[in-house]
């Protein structure tokens, strides 16, 4: 089942039934209910589910564009994906390496491939964000993020976010820390603890700008940064993304 819902809230290939208030929109397809909220401007907030199910499961299936128009397709991190993260990790700059794995690093071992590709939907969740082409087929795989559990706190996990280098600073960071908070949240987790480089001012900005129920702690060169998401975090737009949702 694929659900499309342009800015108009004009149905593509599925047929459903839509009801709710300003701003707010439910929607029942095939026996399957989620609840669409939206900005004054018609731009997405979240997909959250009515029904009990999650929402983040295997099959779910988003495409959407960025700001600046460009057509992504964000989906569950599956181990087919291992050989596209190996390239992706080839293409990022030695910064974005730096910035991400808290040291320099050349390449991702066997073993550090299989543990980001290998995941549980539980406790180890992942997330891809691929680039469409016109006819909306995957081009390549563009942006990831995944949270790990915290073995001693399990309503606490540790997310992490990539972006290739040249999707940065075009909102697809911030769409996935709040898809990740959200799927974090239907698997009874409440807050993200990260640790990132004190001099990472970006993504401290844009946590800040995300879950304003946040917490900073500067420990030498990293920054431990520990954030909450209620439904009041979760739902806030990006302000960078527009366009459809599917989900399948």
């Amino acid at each position: 089942m694929e659900i499309l819902i342009p800015q108009n809230l004009h149905f593509g290939a599925s047929k459903g039934e839509a009801s709710g208030g300003k701003g707010c929109f439910e929607f029942r397809v095939s026996g399957f209910g989620f609840r669409v909220t939206l900005r004054k401007d018609d731009r997405l907030f979240v997909m959250d589910s009515m029904d009990g199910r999650l929402l983040f499961s295997e099959s779910y299936r988003e495409n959407l564009r960025l700001g600046d128009g460009t057509p992504v397709r964000i989906r569950i991190l599956k181990p087919k994906d291992r050989e596209e993260i190996e390239e992706g990790f080839r293409r990022l700059s030695s910064r974005s390496r730096y910035l991400r794995f808290l040291t320099p690093k050349r390449r991702l071992n066997n073993e550090e491939l299989r543990y980001l590709t290998e995941l549980d939907g539980v406790d180890h969740f992942g997330l891809v964000a691929a680039l469409l082409d016109s006819n909306g087929d995957e081009l390549r795989g563009i942006g990831i993020g995944r949270f790990l559990r915290c073995v001693d706190q399990p309503a606490v996990a540790e997310p992490a976010v990539t972006v290739a280098d040249e999707f940065q600073g075009r909102g697809l960071g911030s769409l996935l820390c709040l898809r990740l908070a959200t799927a974090a949240q239907e698997r009874g987790i409440t807050r993200f603890r990260c640790y990132l480089l004190s001099e990472n001012r970006r993504v401290q900005n844009m946590i800040r700008r995300l879950f304003p129920d946040v917490h900073f702690e500067v420990e030498g060169e990293l920054t431990v940064t520990v954030f909450g998401f209620g439904k009041s975090q979760h739902t806030k737009s990006t302000g960078d993304t527009k366009g459809t949702v599917g989900s399948r």
